[in-house]
């Protein structure tokens, strides 16, 4: 029979859990009142429901968490579970109605669902290329239009290719079937993570820390970034590994790195040396490329742009710029140094990992963190691939990362300052963005040796 006090301590449980939740929904509740189409909503917009969200979500999190922590009893039950992803799909299905905020890279998306159906390919065809084209229908004249780096073809794996020729297939030039497919690939990494928490034997609660994530809900539900299709995938591969289901394993890490080369990073840590494997992933590589054409699609002429020009939100690369050190290096020398070290680094994991051959033990959050540290360009979805890791592993780090990153926005292209190129950044909000992840990583390092929140 339950005491007096379990009770107490479930009703004032399912309260937290509803003011927060109603909190939030009605955070981006503003979000679908002030973005009903493009560049109607503002980098204040954004900062307004990602930051007070972040802030809603981290605390109910950390009521769980301090109870947990104080008793050693997990008071999360199946009726706080439930309250909880109830209330990430009312957010998810609120955000569903939300034109993208500050984001274009959806036109591409639905450009290459054209592609694909109409021409064929979308490789090596820049978007440039159909600005006489007469035979364009008006919504796709402005589809056309709205293209960013519209001389640049696509960048997006075979995989993601295809997801767009289906969303352009049921309709073709609406974003609505895009977002249907990320939605439910989203909801399936929530699955995933469920999952895997109770492999590990982990509190459920920690599902919140994602499920409630407004950079989740703004970069996948909102801005239709398809990055979720890799990391659902990967999650599944790494599922699959540690069921000792080898070659499905393969075959759906072959996926997750034909939807988002960045998957390949963890890839080689679960297949090892083992050949088979190796033959089984490669050859799912090519069969689905095979229609597009194995080297367009894995060698994309837009992908050699943007890895060999593009610079955004990148503080490693923005400090060894500095002028005290342009002298001794190249922007290529810094690439190739960065590059070389995260080598270094993957090693060490790739090391550790050998020793241990338990799939779930993959630090993921590190692997990926250290990886983008290295790339010229840091976009705030990027985030997104190691987020999922940190709710198996909770880090002050990796959370506040997870708001602090909204503070790339405030560049030229979002911004009406003068003197500023599109996408350079306001140096007082870059700094001040790393410097907050920075700060929580010393707490983690030095304040709290099991590294939770």
């Amino acid at each position: 029979m339950a005491t007096v006090s379990t009770i107490s301590n479930n009703n004032r449980s399912k309260l937290v859990l509803a003011i927060c939740g109603f909190l939030s929904a009605g955070l981006y509740c503003y979000w679908l009142n002030q973005s009903t189409e493009y560049a109607q909503a503002t980098l204040f917009d954004l900062w307004l429901v990602g930051f007070a969200g972040a802030l809603i979500s981290f605390g109910c999190w950390y009521y769980f968490h301090q109870s947990y922590k104080n008793t050693n009893v997990d008071l999360f039950n199946k009726e706080h579970l439930f309250c909880v992803l109830l209330f990430a799909l009312l957010f998810r299905l609120i955000g569903f109605f939300v034109f993208p905020i500050l984001e274009d890279d959806f036109y591409r998306f639905l450009w290459d669902g054209r592609l694909l159906v109409e021409e064929g390919s979308p490789y090596g065809i820049p978007p440039s290329s159909f600005f006489a084209d007469a035979n364009l229908s008006d919504k796709f004249s402005d589809i056309l239009g709205s293209i960013n780096h519209p001389d640049v073809s696509t960048i997006y794996g075979p995989v993601l290719q295809w997801l767009f020729a289906v969303a352009y297939l049921v309709a073709p030039g609406e974003l609505w079937p895009l977002k249907v497919i990320i939605l439910f690939a989203d909801i399936g990494v929530i699955a995933l993570l469920l999952f895997i928490l109770k492999l590990r034997n982990a509190p459920f609660y920690h599902i919140i820390l994602y499920a409630w994530s407004p950079l989740i809900i703004k970069e996948f539900i909102v801005s239709v970034h398809p990055d979720v299709i890799g990391v659902l995938l990967l999650l599944l591969g790494i599922i699959l590994s540690f069921r000792g289901l080898a070659y499905w394993s393969a075959v759906v890490l072959a996926l997750a790195v034909s939807a988002k080369i960045f998957a390949f990073i963890v890839v080689p840590l679960l297949l090892g040396f083992a050949v088979k494997r190796w033959l089984v992933f490669i050859a799912v590589c090519v069969l689905v490329s095979i229609p597009l054409g194995v080297k367009a699609a894995w060698v994309p002429d837009g992908l050699v742009v943007m890895a060999t020009h593009w610079f955004f939100n990148a503080p490693l690369y923005s400090l060894l710029t500095l002028d005290i050190f342009m002298p001794l290096l190249s922007f290529n020398e810094i690439k190739v140094l960065l590059l070389s070290i995260f080598s270094c680094i993957w090693f060490y994991f790739f090391f550790i990992k050998s020793l241990n051959e338990n799939s779930l033990t993959i630090r993921g959050d590190y692997l990926f963190l250290f990886f983008f540290l290295c790339l010229p360009a840091f976009n705030a979805w990027y985030l997104v691939w190691l987020l999922p890791f940190a709710v198996i592993w909770p880090t002050r780090w990796a959370w506040v990362a997870s708001f602090s990153i909204f503070l790339s926005y405030a560049s030229g292209i979002n911004l009406a300052v003068a003197n500023i190129d599109l996408y350079e950044q306001l140096p007082l909000f870059f700094v001040l963005q790393y410097l907050l992840i920075v700060l929580s990583m010393v707490l983690d390092i030095f304040r709290d040796k099991k590294k939770l929140l």
